[in-house]
């Protein structure tokens, strides 16, 4: 398992280009990949809006399993159009089928995510996880600060994963154009989103 991870940290763009020639690129890894980077999107943003001030943690956990699968998939198809679209604006050369396959991949550090930094704060904060104030003691406080610390060397990875993964699929010299192109999709796609929910609000 160490051996893996590795190499996928060595060679991020040779880990692409092996799942493009394999079964890996397949809807059925696809799919879940995509279903289940919407559940974390669902988690991270229970987080943000204090879900917990109001609704139980049986009830988050059944929103965010819920929507998250129909947000995962609508969510996979618009990253995937903007990278594309992106990429191709800078001279890329990828194909929408390998665009598909590298965002979907692309979210397994999200996924990651949810068995090392969701589901532990679960079981140690329970519904205070997702609340505005929440009293803690002692060890919860070193729990969750070690728990912090592995979501951010999983956010860092996420980009760096991805730099690799737009550059590979878009037959850029450079990561670092890969990461310009995924910055530069993932702003577009967070304003997309804050019109949407505008949108609904009215």
């Amino acid at each position: 398992m160490m051996g893996f991870l590795s190499f996928v940290l060595k060679e991020p763009r040779q880990t692409l280009r092996d799942i493009l020639e394999s079964s890996f690129s397949t809807f059925m890894w696809l799919a879940p990949l995509a279903f289940l980077g919407g559940i974390y999107d669902m988690f991270d943003n229970s987080i943000r809006v204090s879900n917990g001030d109001k609704m139980s943690l049986m009830e988050i956990i059944i929103l965010c399993m819920g929507f998250g699968i129909i947000w995962g998939v609508l969510s996979w198809l618009l990253e995937a159009a903007l990278l594309l679209g992106f990429g191709r604006l800078f001279s890329g050369t990828a194909t929408w089928r390998d665009t598909l396959t590298a965002t979907a991949w692309g979210r397994a550090p999200l996924v990651i995510s949810l068995l090392l930094f969701f589901l532990p704060m679960m079981l140690t904060f329970g519904v205070g996880m997702f609340q505005s104030e929440s009293p803690t003691n002692a060890v919860q406080d070193v729990l969750g600060f070690l728990y912090t610390v592995i979501y951010l060397v999983l956010f860092v990875f996420y980009y760096y994963l991805n730099s690799h993964f737009v550059a590979e699929v878009h037959e850029f010299a450079s990561a670092w154009k890969g990461f310009g192109v995924f910055i530069l999709s993932k702003l577009v796609y967070f304003i997309v989103i804050v019109l949407l929910f505008l949108l609904v609000g009215l």
